[in-house]
């Protein structure tokens, strides 16, 4: 990110008054606590603000104040206005009725009737002025939001920003930073050319909250002195962080806790890899349901550095689940070949990590690890 780049983003948010702000769906907390952040910093700017998700997730951030600002579902974006002149006629009702290959729209007087001459069209534009994408590396990565108002996307002014290598620079303007290793650090850094006294308690609380949970408290092998030289000045900003480590580290589930308790007693080295395999009675020990796998894997990348990929292998109702986390650049064909296409988690595990899950309809745990080491060249 450059000084020409950030010009570029704050001239085109001088001249938008309606901001959207779009994230892909299930965000990290690096995300949301960058989609926030931005979001109170352009309030302070007197911009009208929305924040677009598939997911609302004010409430991953509790010591926040309650903006109501996240949206699951947008307005639609270029459409036609039929537009009814009532200065002489009131409008009592209107009412349609659709039949085969037409819509029929009736509008009711209060007094005399409509004729043609009182009616017109309008085309309404898209409502943003202009639409800013945080952390996807496409537009389709926006998941619902971005495929039921493809036209809105078309026809607002993009500014995409993000810091993972394959980003696809969809943006009218492409503020992508893949030397930052959170988000929330690239926005803070973008911020900071701006303007620093906006920074108040919540903006400077969320987007620490950002880099925190991104490089588990500075553990992350990527973190480096712009890390923390970035949460020092947000600090010293007024951010909350003794909140931020108390929301992170104390209030996690205690069946997660347990089943992650378990996975690591199990963990095994796989060379340049890691493994931990969990049987129903793991599951039941932990009080713990399969939807907390993902969450276990996630917790299982943070906190083995150095791993170029990390793998849980549980046993599941009908035959086995493999979660698989890996840096960009692994090559899964023989995955996909092995067990099928999958399901991708793009924004469970940070960057530079991928995730992938499979299920092996037939297969026992030991089947299931017996097949991912002989795919994975595991001695």
């Amino acid at each position: 990110m450059n000084d020409t780049t950030a010009e570029q983003f704050f001239s085109q948010v001088q001249r938008s008054q309606r901001i959207l702000i779009a994230l892909p769906p299930k965000p990290s907390d690096d995300l949301s606590g960058a989609g926030l952040a931005l979001a109170m910093f352009l309030k302070k700017l007197d911009k009208e603000v929305e924040v677009a998700c598939d997911d609302n997730f004010e409430g991953q951030i509790p010591f926040l104040p309650k903006s109501n600002i996240v949206k699951t579902n947008l307005a639609g974006s270029q459409s036609l206005a039929v537009v009814v002149d009532t200065t002489l006629k009131g409008l009592e009702e209107i009412s349609y009725q659709q039949e085969a290959g037409k819509a029929m729209i009736f509008l009711k007087s209060r007094g005399e009737i409509f004729s043609p001459g009182d009616i017109s069209f309008e085309t309404q534009k898209a409502p943003y002025g202009l639409a800013v994408i945080l952390g996807a590396q496409s537009l389709e990565d926006l998941g619902k939001i971005f495929e039921n108002n493809t036209n809105l996307f078309f026809e607002t002014p993009k500014i995409n920003i993000d810091n993972h290598p394959g980003n696809k620079h969809f943006g009218s303007i492409n503020l992508v930073d893949i030397n930052a290793v959170s988000l929330s650090e690239s926005l803070t850094s973008l911020l900071e050319e701006y303007e620093t006294n906006l920074f108040d308690e919540d903006i400077a609380t969320a987007l620490l909250f950002g880099i925190i949970s991104k490089t588990n408290s500075f553990q992350h092998p990527q973190s480096g002195p712009k890390s923390f030289l970035k949460a020092s000045a947000l600090i010293g900003a007024g951010a909350r962080q003794q909140e931020i480590v108390k929301h992170l580290y104390r209030t996690k589930p205690l069946p997660l806790l347990k089943l992650w308790g378990r996975a690591l007693a199990k963990i095994k080295d796989w060379g340049d890899g890691a493994a931990t395999v969990l049987g129903a009675g793991d599951f039941e020990k932990a009080e713990a349901e399969f939807g907390l796998l993902p969450l276990v894997l996630k917790e299982l990348a943070n906190n083995l550095s150095g791993k170029r990929f990390v793998v849980v292998i549980a046993e599941a109702v009908l035959g086995t689940r493999i979660l698989l986390g890996a840096r960009e650049g692994f090559d899964q064909d023989g995955l996909i070949k092995e067990f099928g296409q999958g399901k991708e988690y793009k924004h469970l595990l940070p960057a530079p990590f991928l995730a992938w899950e499979f299920n092996l309809e037939k297969a026992t745990l030991q089947e299931a690890e017996d097949k991912l080491k002989k795919i994975l060249a595991i001695s």
